[in-house]
Order: C-alpha cells, then structure tokens, then sequence
C-alpha cells in the first residue's frame, strides 16, 4: 500500500528580504517554491518592503491573508524596526507575540524566526549592528525556553566581517551567490520543521 502525503502549506512572511526572495524564486523555475517538491509543500510568500513588526498586527493586513493550517511559517522579520533608540525587549516581544498569534489563531504547526542580519553602518548608523546581535540572542534564548512550536532560525554563511553578501544598498542581500544562500538557508529551516 502507498503511503500518502499530505502538502505541507509553508509561509514565507516579512518584508523586502522575503519579497526579493519571491521575485528570485519567480525568475527562475529551479528556484520555484523554495526548491522544494511542489507534491509535497506549496509556499506561499507574504512580504512587503519596510514592513515592521506592528504592521503585522493590523487585522486586515494583506500579509495575514492566508491559510496554513497545520503548515509552517518563515517570519524574517524585526529588521526595520530597529532605529538608534530603540528598545530591543520590546521588539523581542512584538515578534514572539506575533510567532504565538500564528500558532493560536492561525493554527500554524510551527513557525521558524529568522536570524536578523546586519546592514551597514554608514547606511543605518552605527548603532544598527549592535541591536541586530542583541535581538537575536533574545530571540534564540526566548525560543529555546519556550514551550511553543517555535523555533530561532540562524542563517549560514551572512557574517562576514567585511559584509560582503550586501548588495550596494547595503542593506539587502547581493542577488548573485547570496540570495541563494538565503534561498538554501529558509528551505533548510523548512525540512528541518517539517521533519518535527
């Protein structure tokens, strides 16, 4: 007898790092659907660039506008929060908020939070890195005391103390080589939920 698989739903959810990745994943159809088997996962992206943790809140926000029952959601996000003054507890919180609103109202299997990356001090201060280093090791302690589905997700391959995986911008991944990297990095994180 043949054993059936269900699709697995995955939500690929943040702002511009996640809409550039659905472009790339657009342009080129071995890059579609994160690389993954479309029998077995279908992904969805919901991103828009700037967008920040509070914008999530908004009920009719276009990017709630999906159903992963049972599935599993990316969220890169908590970047453009970040200002000089700024208050790292209380975006660790908007963010682990929002990843427990996936799994209660949403019905969300598990959601994965996305390592921050950095950007470049001369294009957002040089306060921005700083902050990048200390919401991520809230986020990774949060997570890994929580008794939720949720998991912090470190990205491979984007420390570089010269930040060359930056595009001119510098602040958005360089389309060669390293969107890519993110691509591996995201469908990495979504095997390694799905086998949970």
């Amino acid at each position: 007898m043949e054993e059936q698989h269900q699709m697995t739903k995955v939500v690929l959810m943040g702002h511009s790092f996640i809409r550039r990745l659905g472009e790339f994943m657009n342009e080129d159809e071995t890059n579609s659907n994160l690389r993954l088997y479309a029998n077995q996962f279908e992904v969805i992206v919901r991103a828009r660039g700037g967008l920040r943790v509070p914008d999530l809140a908004i009920a009719a926000s276009r990017e709630l506008d999906f159903d992963a029952n049972n599935g599993i959601v990316f969220l890169q996000i908590g970047g453009n929060d970040i200002k000089s003054r700024c208050n790292i507890h209380s975006i660790v919180s908007s963010i682990t908020s929002f990843a427990q609103y996936l799994i209660h109202v949403k019905n969300v299997r598990h959601v994965l939070i996305g390592q921050l990356l950095r950007r470049r001090p001369d294009k957002v201060g040089h306060l921005y890195n700083g902050h990048v280093i200390k919401i991520n090791i809230a986020l990774d302690a949060w997570c890994s005391r929580s008794e939720y589905p949720i998991k912090f997700w470190k990205h491979r391959g984007f420390w570089s103390p010269d930040l060359n995986f930056l595009s001119r911008d510098g602040v958005h991944l360089k389309k060669e080589k390293y969107m890519l990297k993110y691509l591996q990095s995201i469908k990495s994180a979504v095997l390694h939920a799905s086998r949970l």
